[in-house]
């Protein structure tokens, strides 16, 4: 499989692009009026690499999962005043 790998390169002339969504994250909450929640949606962007979501989806769609992704975070520490987050409050985006 490895093999395999390296000749698909071979034939793409090792041109390999990948757009990344952090522009598409802050245009949508600047849009939405959401710029106090910058760094945590970047650091749900930066853990967003270590899956292979950039690969498998264009950035405007993760960009606007972890916008959804940060709204509930921040509604589930409002809900409980604390700053304990369960991830497991996010299984419904497998659903989707």
């Amino acid at each position: 499989m490895l093999e395999c790998e390296f000749y698909a390169m071979e034939v793409l002339g090792y041109d390999l692009i990948v757009f990344h969504p952090y522009r598409p994250v802050v245009q949508y909450l600047q849009e939405l009026k959401l710029t106090d929640c910058m760094q945590t949606a970047w650091e749900l962007l930066n853990d967003s690499y270590r899956t292979d979501l950039c690969l498998l989806h264009p950035p405007y769609l993760i960009a606007i999962g972890v916008v959804v992704v940060r709204n509930k975070k921040k509604k589930h520490t409002e809900r409980r005043g604390e700053s304990f987050f369960d991830w497991t409050d996010f299984c419904f985006l497998g659903r989707m």
